[in-house]
Formats: C-alpha cells, sequence, structure tokens
C-alpha cells in the first residue's frame, strides 16, 4: 500500500523498472548510459550493492541526483566511508527497504507524511525506526549536495516525534556471562572478557592490535570519536599475557580468527550466534536470556564504581548517554536514619 501512495511522485521509465535512472541489464552485467549516449559497465548482475557504488563514483556532480537511488549510490562513495566500519554496515542492511519503497522518487518530493506512512506501515518496529533514521541521514546528505533545495525543503524526519524507544535494560549476570563463556571458542571467550574488563565494544576489539599493548594496560584509539584513550588495570593485563600465550603466537591481531587474521564483522557476529545457540541447546542458558556481545560492554559499565567512571571507561564524552543506555543495575541509595523522639 506504501508503495502504491508513493509511486506517483517516482518518475516512470519502459524498462528494468527497479533499477536507477540510466542504468540497464546487459550481456550479464549493469550498465550506466550517460548524456552523451555512452554506456559504462558498473557490475555483474548478482552484485547490485556493487553496482550502486561504482554508479556513485561516476556520477558528476553536474548529474541531478533526481531519485533516492541516485542519491544513495552518491552517499555510499562519498559520505558512507566516512563513517565507522559498524555503522557503514547497518546503514547498508537499514537502507534495503527503503530503497525498495522510496527508490524511485525525487528526493525533492519526499514530505513528512512520507516518513510517517512508512513508519506506521513497517508496524512502528525498533527496526523502522533503523530504517528511518537511515533514511534521515540521506536526507540531510541530500541538502549538502543539493538534491533538496530551499526552506520548505529541510529534513522531513526532523519533527515527527516518533515514540520514544525504549533503552535496553538488560543486565547480563555472572551466570549468564559463563554459561557462554566457559563453551566458547578460546578467542571468542578471551574477547568477552576483555568486552567485561575494559568496557570495550566487538568492533575495538577486533582493531586491537599488540602494538596497543602497554605494561599497565592498553593503549589505543576509539573508531568513532578518533580520540586515544588508556585504559589499566590488573585483571587487564592478566587477560592479555594469558592472550599471548595463544597460538598462532606470531600475529598482529590481539584477537583473531583461526586463519590468524582479524575477525571481520560478519565473521565475529557468527561465531557470537553460534556460541548463543549452542549454550541454549546444552540447556546452559534460558532462550528468554539471550543477549548480545555489546550487553557486555554494559556489563562492564553497570559494574563501574560511578557514572562518571563508567563514562570514562566507555570513552563518552556525555555521561547521560552512559547513563540512561549502559548502566542497568538498580541504582542504590541509603535510607534516612530515623531519629528517636525528644524528650
Amino acid at each position: 500500500m506504501l508503495q502504491g501512495n508513493l509511486g506517483e511522485v517516482g518518475r516512470k521509465r519502459t524498462r528494468d523498472f527497479d533499477l536507477p535512472k540510466r542504468v540497464y541489464r546487459k550481456n550479464g552485467s549493469f550498465w550506466y548510459v550517460d548524456r552523451c549516449n555512452e554506456w559504462h559497465k558498473l557490475a555483474p548482475l548478482d552484485d547490485y550493492a556493487e553496482m550502486l557504488k561504482v554508479l556513485g563514483a561516476l556520477l558528476s556532480k553536474d548529474e541531478p541526483l533526481n531519485t533516492i537511488e541516485l542519491l544513495w549510490a552518491s552517499y555510499q562513495t562519498n559520505a558512507l566511508p566516512k563513517l565507522a566500519e559498524k555503522t557503514q554496515s547497518g546503514r547498508r542492511n537499514d537502507m534495503k527497504k527503503p530503497l525498495e519503497v522510496f527508490g524511485k522518487t525525487d528526493p525533492q518530493d519526499i514530505e513528512p507524511h512520507h516518513i510517517w506512512t512508512y513508519w506506521r506501515e513497517r508496524g512502528e518496529t525498533e527496526q523502522a525506526r533503523h530504517e528511518i533514521k537511515a533514511i534521515s541521514a540521506l536526507l540531510t546528505y541530500a541538502r549538502q549536495v543539493g538534491a533538496r533545495k530551499g526552506q520548505e525543503n529541510s529534513n522531513p524526519c526532523y519533527d515527527l516525534k516518533l515514540p520514544g524507544a525504549k533503552a535496553r535494560d538488560l543486565y547480563v549476570t555472572d551466570a549468564m556471562f559463563f554459561a557462554i563463556r566457559d563453551i566458547a571458542p578460546t578467542m571468542l571467550g578471551y574477547a568477552m572478557d576483555l568486552a567485561w574488563c575494559a568496557g570495550l565494544d566487538s568492533g575495538t576489539i577486533r582493531r586491537l592490535e599488540w602494538r596497543n599493548v602497554t605494561k599497565t594496560g592498553l593503549l589505543f584509539e576509539r573508531g568513532k570519536t578518533r580520540k586515544l584513550q588508556q585504559i589499566d588495570g590488573e585483571d587487564l593485563v592478566s587477560i592479555l599475557r594469558k592472550l599471548r600465550q595463544e597460538r598462532p603466537q606470531v600475529r598482529r591481531s590481539i584477537i583473531c580468527a583461526r586463519n590468524g587474521k582479524a575477525y571481520t564483522a560478519d565473521g565475529f557476529q557468527s561465531a557470537w550466534q553460534d556460541a548463543i545457540a549452542k549454550a541454549v541447546r546444552l540447556g546452559r542458558l534460558n532462550p528468554e536470556d539471550k543477549y548480545h556481545f555489546h550487553d557486555l560492554r554494559a556489563k562492564g559499565a553497570s559494574e563501574a564504581e560511578s557514572d562518571e567512571a563508567a563514562s570514562d571507561l566507555l570513552g563518552h564524552g556525555d555521561v547521560q548517554v552512559t547513563r540512561k543506555h549502559y548502566r542497568r543495575l538498580p541504582q542504590r541509595s541509603q535510607a534516612i536514619q530515623i531519629r528517636p523522639k525528644s524528650v
């Protein structure tokens, strides 16, 4: 129904209706035909994502970005690579459904009611929220490159006031931690230790190299902020010493896959999901207690002495972010002592 509503906004063509403007299928590949009627080979037919990426590189500054698909192709080339690896992966995944709905739509023509209808028809789910966030980022880029012009064409996602998302509050108990840790592959187990002890996320753990190890802990660059951070601690040093003894001993990455190279994001996530599934299958973990690897970062933050200490551990610039999303244990306070009645 949503696609039908938005269909009037998009531009029609006589063939290859599912492709961006000026892109066609021919001889087993995607081809782009420029304004001089020259054909440019983009990618094999089985690699749609690569087609969009190459197309974005081909688009000149004078080429009008007059569909969401063309805008997304340009965004993938010029803006997406500047984001963190995990953000890039999430953004690509979150744009799949919006491209199906808005792909042929002119960015100029998207209005708040289109976004609101999308939100409603996608079930008002958390995934829909992520998809709208991706759309919003793309339409902000549209303003930057001139694909949306004029004061009346500000970002249509800004003033929607979607119902607020509930902050994740799952706290991983020690029993839940060791239900996975005791059966996890060696490297994944040490990654869990680092996440708990140092409050590290999986992306940072995968990027850690032996050059980041110091006598007192770790010195590394935060992926999002690019700021250097030093984390010290006896338990952390102990974990790193044990990792030194693991094979292959000649390797660059502290945590590595079986081939001795750093885990890819997908490879790490696959290993984690396998460990979770195994723990549930063996009866070590209840299905309703399944948790994300990122929850271990919150476990470390929850057990810090204070909000400020937790924020420093996680490398946050705003302690309110830490308090809202990562401090998941009940807040403790001391009851007031009642004084005896005076005579």
